[in-house]
């Protein structure tokens, strides 16, 4: 039989886990603040618990969830214990970072809140990530389009290879996702567009 107790079960997994567990009661000051939080932060326990939430709080949106808190308290109710809330979020040192987080509202044995507690995860690598490979995918369709209305002023016919060599000058890498875009795009501008595709080893686009 196991010879710990789930109080110290908790403790451990509170204590150990790479994400940010923060409990704060009805008014909003924190009360639980972990390891988590205070890597993903940068607050010491003892400097956080007693604070507003507002210290992890981008300034312009704190009155916008002191509004919603307050709401959160007083129904009862909140979407996002069944939902992942994306937001931006302030570090001690001013740093803004991407956050993800769902709460769960914690209640008496008597059924009163006491408070929200939130389950939070650094997503600002991921988000910076995404945001790169989105840049990265708009300027390939960017170029495509450019690269084509620009050749039609002077070619009939415009080869896959003529615009795999011109992306490779640009070190512009595409996916078939981003053909069918510019294509799209192309077809907007009034350029007719056949035999799309990966495949394509002959005329790519051709004059209307």
């Amino acid at each position: 039989m196991n010879d710990y107790t789930r109080e110290w079960l908790c403790r451990q997994i509170i204590d150990g886990t790479r994400d940010a567990i923060v409990f704060a009661n009805r008014d909003g000051r924190i009360e639980l603040w972990n390891s988590g939080a205070e890597s993903i932060f940068g607050f010491s326990p003892e400097e956080a618990m007693g604070q507003s939430l507002d210290i992890i709080i981008p300034e312009k949106l704190r009155s916008r969830h002191s509004e919603g808190y307050r709401k959160v308290m007083a129904t009862g109710s909140t979407r996002y214990g069944r939902e992942l809330l994306a937001v931006p979020a302030v570090r001690r040192d001013g740093t803004r970072i991407s956050i993800e987080f769902s709460i769960v509202l914690v209640r008496s044995s008597f059924g009163e809140i006491l408070g929200s507690a939130a389950i939070i995860r650094d997503a600002t690598a991921r988000w910076q990530k995404e945001k790169e490979l989105g840049d990265r995918m708009a300027g390939a369709v960017d170029s495509i389009v450019a690269f084509v209305m620009d050749s039609l002023k002077s070619k009939q016919v415009i080869m896959l290879s003529d615009l795999n060599l011109y992306l490779q000058q640009k070190n512009i890498s595409y996916t078939d996702n981003d053909l069918q875009d510019a294509v799209e795009e192309l077809e907007s501008k009034g350029v007719e567009t056949e035999n799309l595709g990966s495949d394509v080893h002959c005329a790519l686009f051709t004059r209307m």
